[in-house]
């Protein structure tokens, strides 16, 4: 999730019972009121690294993947590409998780036995754990990284950076660390979709757009018009509108990134979730409110299926359906999603509380 969607813009207009925006603010970094709000998929460049996304690899040649990684010791440098394309298989597969693991193995492996690719599969699980909102597990990461000149991605961990800052709702921040990365990558698409939720999120809405389009020409360019890549530009397009109060711009470009996604990604995907929740924003924002409550719950339904199950995006959803409920005059209804928001929240505060203290 990017910047300014599921909290820092489309939850000013969306709040939900006073009590759970009090629960909200509450939080430290990694479940902030600001969390991102739309993913944007950082394909880190030097090698073949990848912490968010390749193309799609079959579950037989995945599971040939495991099976050579396997047979290798372990630590020997040749599993690195083996990882590479086993968490970006993962990755695309909703299966988070399992990304990860893979991420983490790499990381190992390259400290122990590969310095020259330690930082670029630091900087690949730094990316994985921004995409999950582990913000607190990716700062340390990427600020390792960006002090190992010479050695690191460093545009893609700029962004990685600027994103986070992004969540903390420090805007001018995320606005300097995207900068960075555009200056060394000025015509990298997931470079550009940062500076553009960056800008976003600094209400610079002209620059944003420019980034956000070139962005789109180029994924349409090197991927495809249909691409989960272009999906992605799409929908932070779509939030650029929404949050500027142009909510008819922005409903055919979330309408065709969820399309896209639907149709290229396997059900359940956390991305598949993030575009309904936000075509059901988006709707709302037309006064549409039928269309925006059956759409709620679809994404309610796609996020449990998967990876993002029990999560604050899960929980984000449940405090819009306790709105979209109560208008509707299902006072039960709201209730149960307004105690399943606090549920999930809650759990993830305390987790959040309990890291920082063993950090």
């Amino acid at each position: 999730m990017f910047f300014w969607s599921r909290a820092a813009g489309a939850r000013h207009r969306s709040s939900a019972a006073a009590d759970f925006g009090i629960l909200r603010e509450r939080f430290t970094l990694a479940i902030a009121v600001k969390l991102a709000g739309f993913v944007a998929v950082l394909t880190v460049a030097l090698g073949t690294h990848s912490p968010a996304g390749a193309a799609g690899v079959g579950t037989a040649d995945l599971q040939q993947l495991v099976a050579r990684e396997a047979r290798l010791g372990p630590n020997d440098p040749a599993r690195l590409p083996l990882l590479d394309r086993i968490a970006a298989a993962e990755f695309r597969n909703g299966k988070w998780d399992q990304a990860l693991q893979a991420r983490q193995r790499a990381m190992h492996i390259a400290l122990v036995a590969a310095p020259r690719q330690a930082m670029t599969a630091v900087t690949a699980l730094a990316t994985l754990y921004v995409e999950q909102q582990r913000y607190l597990d990716a700062e340390p990461l990427l600020l390792a990284a960006a002090g190992a000149a010479g050695k690191s991605p460093r545009a893609f961990v700029f962004a990685g950076l600027a994103r986070i800052a992004g969540a903390r709702g420090d805007a001018d921040a995320a606005v300097t660390w995207a900068q960075k990365g555009a200056a060394l990558a000025p015509e990298e698409p997931d470079i550009l979709r940062a500076l553009g939720a960056a800008m976003g999120a600094a209400h610079r809405t002209g620059e944003a757009e420019r980034a956000l389009n070139r962005a789109l020409s180029l994924d349409r360019e090197r991927h495809g018009s249909d691409s989960p890549e272009a999906a992605r530009s799409l929908s932070l397009l779509a939030n650029l509108y929404f949050r500027d109060d142009r909510p008819q711009q922005a409903l055919p470009l979330i309408e065709e990134a969820t399309a896209i996604d639907q149709a290229h990604l396997p059900p359940g995907h956390p991305f598949i979730g993030d575009d309904l929740h936000d075509l059901g924003l988006v709707y709302e924002g037309l006064k549409r409110r039928d269309e925006a409550l059956r759409v709620t719950q679809a994404a309610l339904r796609s996020l449990q299926q998967g990876t993002a199950r029990d999560t604050p995006r899960e929980a984000y959803v449940e405090s819009d359906l306790s709105r979209l409920y109560r208008e509707a005059g299902d006072e039960d209804a709201a209730e149960t999603a307004l105690r399943n928001a606090r549920r999930i929240l809650n759990k993830a505060e305390a987790e959040e509380h309990r890291r920082e203290r063993k950090v």
